[in-house]
Formats: C-alpha cells, structure tokens, sequence
C-alpha cells in the first residue's frame, strides 16, 4: 500500500511551499553556503569593516541617535546574516565583539551611549507627576480674554430644508 508521507530526509531536502514565486532556489545569499564559518574569521571581518574610515561616518551618526547598542548591533549582524558573509548562530556569537568596537567608538569621540534597551527606556522615561505638573501649569497660567464665541441654533423648517445656521 502506497502513502503519500515524505521520510525525515525527504521533508528536510524538498523546497518550502511557495519559495519558487519569489526567486529562483539558491539565487539569494542567504540560501548558499556562508563566505565565513570560523567564530574568529568573523568577527575579523566585523572588527576591520567597522574600522575601516568609509564605515566612520555611518557608525557615528547612527551612535549619535542614541540607539541602544545592542539594537544597532543587532542590525549590523543581521546585515552580515542577508549578505551570507555568516550563519545567524556565528552572528549571535560575534554581537558582543560588535557591541565593543561600538562602545570604543562612541568613547573616542565623547558620545555617550546605552547598551541596552531597557536602560534607554529608563533613560527616556518623563515621570508622570512632572507632566501632570506642567498640564496643571498651563491650566492655571493666564490667558488672555478673548470674545466669547457666537452661539449658534439650527433652524429647521421642513422635511426636506437644507439645515441653515443662525447666530442668536
């Protein structure tokens, strides 16, 4: 009696439902073999791409934003990730050698910086006492008179009227 189950070594070779509307097998980077497989050859390839003086500028105006540095770092690694320069698991593993070479750069040029997102949102946190203060200042401040608005009735006078406005 036939079946139609595919065995554990054809499931893991068959192409995923749907892959074959977007682009040909194998024709994007992440679907081929990585360019680096070796823990230290990647995280060289990270240590001279974000040294390197056409990666300065980009790397210091996205510090300046006060991103926390394990997001930036995270996008950099993801980046490496699409491009197939490593597998996502050798990226997790080189993301602190990036948070590093992201910290020195911002302590080179004085740029203070959060690790974290958690200390960010820390960071960024306006108590709400202070805004309830600052409403209740703006209430209480003076203003100046203005003429009261003219009040305004709807007048109506049949079943089809257009509903005109009139000032009382």
């Amino acid at each position: 009696m036939a079946t139609n189950e595919l065995t554990a070594g054809q499931a893991l070779q068959s192409v995923p439902a749907g892959i074959s509307w977007t682009a040909p097998p194998k024709s994007r980077a992440w679907q081929n073999p990585p360019k680096f497989t070796n823990l230290s050859d990647v995280a060289d390839a990270y240590v001279s791409k974000l040294a390197s003086k056409d990666m300065a500028n980009t790397v210091l105006d996205a510090l300046e934003t006060k991103a926390p540095l394990a997001s930036l770092a995270e996008i950099i690694m993801l980046s490496g990730v699409q491009k197939g320069m490593h597998t996502l698991d050798t990226g997790i593993l080189v993301m602190p050698i990036i948070i590093e070479m992201l910290k020195t750069a911002a302590m080179l040029h004085d740029i203070k910086t959060v690790t974290y997102s958690d200390e960010y949102d820390t960071m960024r946190t306006i108590p709400t006492r202070a805004i309830k203060r600052a409403v209740a200042d703006l209430i209480k401040a003076p203003t100046e008179e203005a003429e009261p608005a003219p009040v305004l009735t709807e007048m109506k006078t049949g079943l089809m009227q257009r509903k005109s406005k009139v000032e009382v």
